[in-house]
C-alpha cells in the first residue's frame, strides 16, 4: 500500500460528500426557476407572443447560463455544481424577464 493513500482517500471522500450535499439544493432551485419559466412561456404562447420570449430564452440560456457554468466550473474549480448553478441562474433570469414581459404586455392591453 502506498504511503499517504488513506489521507488522500479520506479528503476525496470529504470533497465528494460536500458536493453531494450542495447539488440537491442547486437542482431544487433550478426546478423552481424552470417551473416559473415554463408557466410564463405558456402565458406568452396563449397571447400569441412567441418570438421575443424565444429570444429571451436563447440569450438567457446560451449567453448567460452556459458561460457562467463553464467559467465557474473551469476557472473557479466548482466542478459539477457549476453546471447546475449556471443552469439555475439562466433559468431564473429568463423566468424573471418573461414574467416582467407578461406584466408589461398585460398592462398595455388593459389600459
Amino acid at each position: 500500500m502506498r504511503q499517504g493513500f488513506w489521507p488522500a482517500a479520506i479528503l476525496s471522500l470529504t470533497y465528494a460528500a460536500a458536493i453531494w450535499h450542495t447539488r440537491p439544493v442547486l437542482e431544487a432551485l433550478s426546478q423552481l426557476a424552470d417551473g416559473a419559466q415554463v408557466t410564463a412561456m405558456g402565458v406568452r404562447r396563449k397571447l400569441k407572443d412567441t418570438q421575443r420570449p424565444m429570444l429571451i430564452a436563447l440569450l438567457g440560456y446560451w449567453d448567460l447560463g452556459l458561460p457562467i457554468g463553464a467559467f465557474s466550473g473551469i476557472y473557479l474549480d466548482f466542478g459539477g455544481a457549476a453546471i447546475w448553478s449556471g443552469l439555475a441562474i439562466g433559468l431564473t433570469v429568463v423566468s424573471v424577464c418573461l414574467i416582467c414581459r407578461s406584466r408589461v404586455m398585460s398592462s398595455h392591453r388593459n389600459g
